[in-house]
């Protein structure tokens, strides 16, 4: 009898302890999903970052050509100005270089 007792004991420590490797082993397939999808979410949080610098890169480049289009717009606005001067400048020389010839007309005749 005392081997049947000793053997329903250890009969009972084996069960225990296929009990505890069968939860260890459901914890640890939980973790190794659980791992997979972090590494799924790192991957995808990695692409999302590489877009985000190649779009920044973008932005900082339209930023550029923005400024470069403004100082463009300023010269444009300097230059239609100083066009504007030339003309007045040009119409008051021809309109005193007509008065000058009316006026020396005037005294040849």
């Amino acid at each position: 009898m005392d081997t049947i007792e000793t053997m329903r004991e250890e009969f009972e420590l084996l069960q225990t302890e296929l009990n505890r490797i069968k939860n260890e082993n459901i914890e640890l397939n939980q973790n190794a999903r659980l791992t997979r999808l972090y590494r799924d979410e790192i991957d995808t949080l990695n692409d999302k970052l590489i877009k985000m610098e190649k779009y920044q890169q973008e932005l900082e480049r339209y930023k550029e050509r923005f400024n470069e289009f403004d100082t463009f717009k300023k010269r444009v606005e300097e230059l239609q100005n100083e066009s504007k001067i030339l003309f007045l400048f040009n119409t008051l020389k021809y309109i005193l270089l007509f008065r000058s010839t009316s006026f020396s007309s005037t005294f040849s005749s």
